[in-house]
């Protein structure tokens, strides 16, 4: 039995393997047949074709394949393929996430609370000893901007120039007296570490008269031959050369030089080694915008382009037109004509709509001086109009200044002392505070925190040789009126300029001076009053007399309450504020002449 059930077993297997070839590959039908359970006694048999179903190869056949050489190759070269291509994917993302350009959050932002520190590098620290400041110096005290308050640096053009000027050889080259580029790089790349942002001010306007661009334009060698403007001379009564029209440069004089060697006269808006690009020429405005992508890829954060409203002149070179208010002057004076012809001309926007291209590219911030009041250049990130100091500056006047660019676009607040006169130091410091306190941006000179000076060789501490700035004698003096305002002493003295602005600093980014309603008021034609507001915040007010002489003002009027919880934040040296804190009286307020409070007030 057991053999014949052996053999059964063998016959079906037999019939399995035919039923089933191992080819797995016949087109010949497969039936199968199926007896079903008898009922009463009928067996009932079921054919149908079986749907063939593809089993695979055979581990024979497989093992072949597997160990053939050309599917060892193929596996390995998938195997490496798809590793490399992982990596690669990986590196990639890695790279878009380092260096693709980045939305930065000052430009993004509504610009309000930000503070630019404008600081001439040849002055703040000097690092080796040769008594100028350079790069590495003004890293080495980073800490100190960012402890005090500065969101942004805007440094002084570092580019190479002729020596002891301020005129560029060198475009797209570090002056050896600040350091190199490596420099460059390291200073940036710690400020960033500190949530510092780092832009430098360029004047695209000129040249030194020894860039070697002049020299060959003199030559009236291409392309360089109408990189400058050159006009044609006119004849003077004797035959001699004379300029074609009446413009004169800003720093009085002919704006025309005459170069014998070309025959004709070249345009200088400024210095006769300053001669003017030609930015009807696209050749130049092109190379600026490399120009502008070189130190971008330095890593900085930005640039400031100064003076661009004398970027254009007008083409047909017509005579300016005398300044009707400018008394005591001669037609030699800038101040004698209005300037028209060679200033703030239209075209001057074209061409910086065609830079702005580039920094949108970069994510880099475009800050931009010399745009009017009456005009928006949306594609600049920070417009600068700083406010002119003059010794008659009164309330009035500063009330329509600070009106007519209180709600531009990019507005960003400074100032600029009359170039006639030196500025009233009390009148300096208390608008400096002012602008502070208004929404936008802010730029405050280095070194005025300690009551320096603008352009001012920095003093760090009065015990140190040579105020800390540098080990040896620095490039320019010291003076002896300002030899107790350093950083160190300073710092311990609560009614020191620095402590006044640590102060006015601290409460930079506090939600009324951030996002509140801004509102001024003129009191007595010589106090200019302004409150920064924002419901249910501590709010602020700037009160700062611009008179000589002393005035009283009742402010519990101007701010129009009954009763009024206050605080002062911070005071002008001159004020009294042992009385006002004793009394806390705002009714009868005594601001000597030139001097300020700031309140907070609930």
């Amino acid at each position: 039995m057991a053999s014949q059930l052996s053999n059964s077993g063998n016959i079906q297997d037999e019939a399995q393997e035919k039923l089933f070839s191992d080819n797995n590959v016949s087109n010949e039908p497969k039936i199968e047949i199926k007896f079903l359970d008898p009922k009463n006694g009928d067996t009932k048999i079921d054919i149908s074709e079986v749907r063939q179903v593809f089993v695979g190869m055979g581990k024979d056949e497989l093992m072949k394949f597997a160990n053939d050489p050309f599917w060892v190759k193929m596996r390995w070269f998938l195997f490496i393929l798809f590793w490399v291509m992982w990596v690669g994917m990986l590196a990639g993302a890695i790279a878009i996430i380092l260096f693709a350009p980045k939305c930065d959050s000052l430009v993004m932002s509504q610009k309000q609370g930000n503070t630019f520190y404008r600081v001439n590098v040849k002055n703040f620290k000097d690092s080796n000893g040769d008594g100028k400041g350079d790069i590495a110096g003004l890293e080495s005290k980073l800490d100190y901007l960012k402890n005090m308050g500065v969101d942004t640096i805007l440094i002084n053009s570092l580019m190479e120039t002729t020596p002891g000027t301020d005129d560029v050889v060198n475009f797209t080259a570090i002056d050896a007296d600040y350091g190199t580029l490596s420099d460059l790089k390291k200073l940036v790349s710690t400020a960033k570490s500190k949530g510092l942002r780092l832009l430098m001010s360029i004047i695209p306007n000129f040249s030194s008269i020894k860039h070697k661009w002049f020299e060959y334009s003199v030559e009236r060698k291409d392309p360089y031959t109408h990189y400058y403007i050159w006009t044609e001379p006119s004849t003077d009564e004797d035959g001699s050369p004379k300029p074609v029209n009446n413009w004169v440069s800003v720093g009085g004089g002919s704006a025309w030089e005459w170069n014998e060697k070309r025959k004709q006269f070249y345009l200088h808006q400024f210095n006769v080694s300053q001669p003017d690009f030609n930015f009807t020429n696209p050749a130049v405005i092109n190379y600026f915008q490399d120009v502008f992508k070189f130190w971008l890829e330095t890593g900085l954060s930005g640039l400031h382009l100064d003076k661009v409203e004398y970027l254009i002149e007008d083409s047909q070179l017509k005579n300016e037109t005398p300044d009707g208010s400018a008394t005591g002057t001669t037609q030699m004076d800038y101040k004698f004509f209005s300037h028209t012809r060679t200033t703030y001309l239209s075209e001057t926007l074209v061409v910086l709509s065609a830079w702005a291209n580039i920094f949108k590219n970069y994510s880099a911030i475009l800050s931009v001086s010399g745009i009017q009041d009456g005009v928006n250049f949306e594609k600049g990130d920070f417009i600068y109009r700083p406010i002119r100091v003059t010794k008659d500056l009164k309330a009035r006047e500063l009330y329509d200044a600070i009106r007519s660019r209180l709600n531009k676009t990019s507005q960003t607040w400074g100032i600029v002392c009359d170039s006639n006169e030196p500025c009233n130091e009390n009148k300096l410091i208390g608008l400096q505070v002012l602008l502070l306190m208004l929404p936008g941006t802010a730029v405050i000179e280095s070194g005025l925190e300690l009551g320096l000076p603008l352009s001012y060789i920095f003093q760090w501490d009065t015990s140190l040789k040579n105020q800390g700035f540098s080990e040896n004698q620095p490039w320019k003096p010291f003076e002896n009126i300002y030899s107790n305002r350093s950083l160190a002493k300073e710092k311990s003295d609560p009614n020191s300029f620095y402590s006044i602005f640590k102060s006015i600093f601290d409460h930079r980014h506090s939600p009324s001076v951030m996002h509140g309603a801004t509102n001024m008021i003129v009191v007595d034609n010589s106090i200019l009053v302004l409150t920064r507001i924002k419901p249910e915040n501590p709010q602020y007010l700037v009160a700062f007399n611009l008179e000589e002489s002393e005035r009283n003002v009742n402010l519990l009027e101007v701010l129009n309450e009954n009763s009024t919880k206050v605080d002062l934040v911070t005071s002008s040296s001159n004020f009294d504020k042992k009385t006002f804190l004793d009394s806390k009286d705002i009714k009868s307020i005594k601001l000597p002449g030139f001097s300020f409070i700031i309140l907070q007030f609930v």
